[in-house]
């Protein structure tokens, strides 16, 4: 992660602090960004999406067997289990393009780390 990347101090609901660093969306970076984190620090990560009311949180029992990327997406699969996120433009098939106004929805449009501020005492 970029070092010059300074997080914004957040204070939850129930009191808890958490710094929260935005990074920048382009497929180049976020490739790059998934890439060295799924590999390198795959037991360090909890993943999955939140959406309001509700949030999947998981972890990886052991490092990626493949990463990819394919008409703007990338995916992460651990044997069986994987996912996939739009980080590029996703353009479909020549007989099956992908209607625009989705395909830039699909698109991440926000990139965030969150690190837990616990107070060391």
């Amino acid at each position: 992660m970029n070092a010059s990347i300074q997080p914004e101090r957040q204070i939850e609901a129930d009191g808890a602090a958490v710094d929260v660093f935005r990074l920048p969306t382009d497929e180049a970076s976020l490739e790059k960004l998934l890439r060295e984190l799924f590999a390198e620090h795959w037991r360090d990560i909890t993943l999955g999406p939140i959406i309001q009311g509700a949030a999947r949180e998981m972890r990886a029992e052991r490092p990626p067997d493949r990463i990819g990327m394919m008409d703007g997406y990338l995916t992460i699969a651990f044997g069986v289990p994987h996912f996939h996120i739009c980080i590029g433009e996703h353009k479909g098939t020549g007989a099956n393009p992908a209607p625009p106004d989705p395909a830039q929805h699909r698109r991440t449009s926000r990139t965030e780390l969150y690190r837990s501020a616990r107070s060391r005492s």
